[in-house]
């Protein structure tokens, strides 16, 4: 940017944009719209953006005693502008190493391919169709050598370390978390090209999923939120709420805690569109279950997995099952309580907003953002009110 039309990326440098979204240029005030301080989870939203402004302002101090900034008098806001561009936009390619052994792939298999031809040839010009078995045995071998090839690429692209590159013209598509399409690498060539799997009419927008992420990854590093995103997810610590609201008995706790599963699942439960997930209900199940009842007992695993995949008929859910979904309900109703605003109240100040065209892109996208987290909280009381059991 500093190098003007003397750079080669002159143009594509001034297609981006000169200001973001994103929670870094977010004041504390705006930061308190979004309503994310009711519990230790919800707090973990500003603990990262906090964190996110600290490594930029300590790699600004660092940059400060490198001869490039005293060259190109580089600011803090340049800098900010920088990781902004870096952080959302990028696509993710594998690493140096990843892609030599899985381009390693490609030779393999058309050098196979030739040494086919060559041996039909051969083995044609001399007597025809009468070694058809080493035929068969060349072709079952190049078979085996493509499929080998393929797979080792394939491996290697998912199990190497991949590394972040931006990519000029192909990062202007938008996201949509409904999208079929694809951005890969091609097999022959050191290329991006975008497939977009499904016929787009013409004054269509092309999309791109960036990925299966909740509202707060995408407000954080994009600047943006996704209305009814179907990746959106509430984050709630379930362990922490069961042992100070249900007293939880000691011996459970310590028990569910010795699974690092479990655990995971109930300090870092998920609430999405469809509920909570069938393994967070089981691992509550374990936790809430009567003493005489072994938190690990296999066919009590599958049973109660059986029952969360839909609500059990009404008079048939145990004393278990029943204090599960008081959990849920319980979780989601003080949660939406403590907020100083309800679903309804921020529906109508989003449309008031739109209507106004008011021009506070911070004001819109936190209404968006909180719209979005009550509607998951509103369904769970919805789905596990207890008395419907």
């Amino acid at each position: 940017m500093k190098r003007g039309s003397e750079s080669p990326w002159h143009v594509w440098i001034q297609s981006l944009p000169r200001r973001f979204n994103t929670l870094m240029h977010w004041n504390q005030q705006e930061l308190d719209q979004l309503h994310m301080n009711s519990t230790t989870a919800e707090q973990d939203l500003l603990t990262r953006v906090r964190k996110q402004k600290e490594a930029v302002h300590a790699s600004y101090r660092k940059l400060q005693r490198a001869p490039v900034a005293t060259k190109w008098n580089l600011t803090l806001d340049e800098l900010v502008w920088a990781v902004n561009v870096a952080t959302s936009r990028p696509f993710s390619i594998p690493s140096h190493w990843t892609e030599s052994i899985a381009e390693s792939a490609t030779p393999i298999v058309i050098g196979s391919l030739g040494l086919l031809g060559i041996m039909l040839f051969k083995l044609q010009s001399f007597s025809h169709w009468q070694n058809s078995k080493e035929i068969v045995a060349c072709c079952r071998f190049v078979l085996a050598v493509s499929v080998l090839a393929t797979a080792v690429r394939s491996l290697y692209q998912q199990i190497g370390v991949s590394t972040a590159a931006l990519v000029p013209i192909l990062d202007i598509i938008n996201h949509s978390s409904t999208s079929s399409s694809q951005i890969e690498q091609t097999w022959l060539s050191n290329r991006f090209e975008a497939v977009i799997g499904r016929q787009i009419q013409q004054g269509h927008e092309i999309v791109h999923s960036y990925g299966d992420k909740p509202n707060e990854d995408f407000l954080q590093y994009y600047g943006f939120v996704e209305i009814e995103n179907v990746h959106d997810a509430y984050t709630a610590n379930l362990m922490q709420w069961v042992i100070q609201h249900f007293h939880a008995e000691t011996g459970r706790v310590q028990a569910v805690e010795k699974s690092k599963a479990a655990s995971k699942l109930l300090r870092q439960a998920q609430l999405t569109r469809e509920g909570w997930s069938p393994d967070t209900m089981q691992a509550l199940h374990k936790l809430l279950a009567a003493e005489t009842h072994s938190p690990f007992d296999m066919l009590g695993s599958l049973e109660s997995v059986k029952h969360y995949r839909e609500a059990p008929a009404k008079g048939t859910a145990d004393q278990a099952i029943t204090q599960v979904y008081q959990v849920l309900y319980h979780v989601c109703q003080q949660i939406v309580a403590s907020k100083p605003t309800t679903l309804v109240e921020d529906i109508a100040s989003l449309q008031q907003a739109q209507d106004l065209e008011v021009q506070d892109q911070h004001h819109i996208l936190a209404l968006q953002f909180c719209i979005g987290k009550k509607e998951l909280l509103q369904s769970c009381l919805w789905q596990y009110d207890p008395q419907q059991l």
